[in-house]
């Protein structure tokens, strides 16, 4: 785990970023399920970010959650935020689980990115706006 020395301020209701990275964590490990040697990597720094509307940069908190699972296939890459979406079998899971995260990081003025390889792992990006520019 890597986090930045300095804190890292978000406005949001912690119940509800307890469930992003929970769901992002489990997600990840049910993802390392047949690896011989699982990595899990959760890591938090600061970064910009363009936002498209305004086009200027904004400061945001980085919170990286990387796997070394099965990977999420290109074709099913456009689909894994949508509502009931799943590639697990029937019982096993709802395919809520990240549409949920994406709601409440949206819902939060934030946004998520996804980078994956099939057989190598996964890697989401949850940007959420830096409140210690608020504060001060």
């Amino acid at each position: 785990m890597a986090l930045t020395d300095e804190p890292c301020l978000v406005l949001g209701v912690d119940v509800r970023l307890e469930q992003v990275f929970l769901n992002l964590a489990q997600n990840a490990i049910l993802a390392m399920g047949r690896v011989t040697a699982p990595k899990l990597s959760i890591a938090t720094c600061f970064a910009e970010s363009l936002n498209m509307e305004t086009l200027r940069l904004e400061s945001k908190v980085l919170v990286t959650v990387a796997d070394n699972g099965c990977g999420i296939a290109p074709e099913h890459l456009k689909k894994i935020f949508d509502p009931f979406f799943t590639t697990r079998e029937a019982g096993m899971g709802t395919g809520l689980g990240l549409s949920i995260v994406d709601t409440i990081v949206r819902g939060f003025d934030g946004h998520i990115e996804v980078e994956s390889a099939v057989g190598k792992g996964a890697c989401f990006s949850v940007y959420l706006p830096d409140c210690r520019e608020k504060d001060e």
